[in-house]
């Protein structure tokens, strides 16, 4: 995977589902890809607060229309608040959104977050 030159992609939509790439991999994988319309990363344990960091310091979910983070374990609730309320370039785009599996999840915190995303 970290053969090809995926900047000169057209790569929108990027499934890694239960894929067993490391934190390391992923940052460097998503540092050379293009923006993406859509991204699961299910059950994939190498993604973590620092990926998602890296996705949006770079502008690699600027507007996304959909996510997929469930059972993302390593990634935390901390992360995906900060994701879904400070970043409207992010959420004024999102129309789906898929996070379970994380247990420090609860109403209150989709109660705190559901506003900021228009589209849903």
């Amino acid at each position: 995977m970290l053969a090809v030159n995926w900047s000169s992609t057209q790569l929108k939509e990027l499934d890694l589902a239960s894929t067993e790439l490391s934190e390391k991999a992923l940052l460097t994988l998503f540092a050379a890809m293009p923006k993406f319309m859509y991204l699961a990363v299910p059950f994939c344990d190498g993604f973590t607060d620092k990926v998602l960091k890296v996705l949006v310091d770079h502008g690699k979910l600027n507007g996304c229309r959909a996510l997929d983070f469930s059972n993302t374990v390593n990634l935390s609730a901390e992360a995906m608040h900060r994701l879904l309320t400070t970043l409207p370039n992010i959420t004024q785009h999102l129309e789906a959104l898929s996070y379970t599996g994380n247990g420090a999840i609860t109403e209150q915190f989709w109660i705190d977050t559901i506003r900021f995303i228009h589209k849903l």
